[in-house]
C-alpha cells in the first residue's frame, strides 16, 4: 500500500533529484566499450596504447584543476595500494586537461607521489585521450578486461568504503574472468 504523504513527498522531490544529477549515468555509455585506438605517453616519457595493453586494466580519469579529483586522491590512493597486489592488472592514470599555472608541473606532481601508490600517468592535455573514450566527466575510473572491453566503472569514490566495494568488485571480474579462462 502507497502512503499518500510518502507518494506526495516522491513527487514533489522529483524535479530536485533531477535538478540535481540523479538522471542517469552519462558514463553508461562506455559499458562495453572496446577500447579506442588511442595512444598516449606517460610523464617518464614511456608509450601507452590503450589498446594494446595486454591484459586488464584500471585507468583513472582525472585533473589537478579538478576539485572532486584532488578530494578523492586519499581514496585513489587507498585503491591502488589495494589493487597493487594483482599481477593480472595494470593500474594507470590519465591527466586530463593542462596542470595549473599556480601549482606544480604534472611530471613534479608525479614524482612526488608515494612509491607504494604510484603509478604511470600519461598527460592528456589536448583532452584527446579523454574523448576517444567518452569519458563524460572527472574523476572518472574504468575497469578494461584482459580482451580490452570497458567492464566496469566508477565516479570518485568519496569513501573508504566505496573503495573496498570497488575493489571487491574489481576482484570478483578478474577472478571470474581468470577462471573461465582457464576452463
Amino acid at each position: 500500500m502507497i502512503h499518500r504523504r510518502s507518494l506526495i513527498g516522491a513527487i514533489a522531490t522529483a524535479p530536485v533529484l533531477g535538478i540535481a544529477g540523479c538522471r542517469g549515468d552519462a558514463a553508461h555509455v562506455m559499458m562495453g566499450m572496446q577500447v579506442p585506438r588511442v595512444r598516449g605517453t606517460t610523464t617518464d616519457g614511456l608509450g601507452v596504447d590503450f589498446a594494446g595493453l595486454g591484459k586488464a586494466a584500471l585507468v583513472r580519469f582525472w585533473g589537478l584543476w579538478c576539485g572532486p579529483c584532488t578530494r578523492d586522491e586519499p581514496f585513489w590512493q587507498e585503491t591502488v595500494e589495494e589493487l597493487r597486489r594483482r599481477a593480472d592488472l595494470t593500474v594507470l592514470s590519465v591527466h586530463v586537461g593542462k596542470a595549473p599555472d599556480d601549482g606544480p608541473s604534472l611530471p613534479e606532481w608525479a614524482a612526488r607521489q608515494r612509491p607504494e601508490v604510484r603509478v604511470p600517468v600519461v598527460d592528456d592535455a589536448t583532452m584527446a585521450i579523454m574523448n576517444a573514450f567518452q569519458v563524460p566527466g572527472t574523476p572518472t575510473h574504468i575497469l578494461i578486461d584482459a580482451s580490452g572491453r570497458i567492464v566496469e566503472h566508477s565516479w570518485a569514490f568519496k569513501s573508504s568504503r566505496a573503495v573496498r566495494s570497488f575493489t571487491r568488485k574489481v576482484d570478483y571480474i578478474l577472478d571470474r574472468a581468470a577462471t573461465a579462462a582457464a576452463q
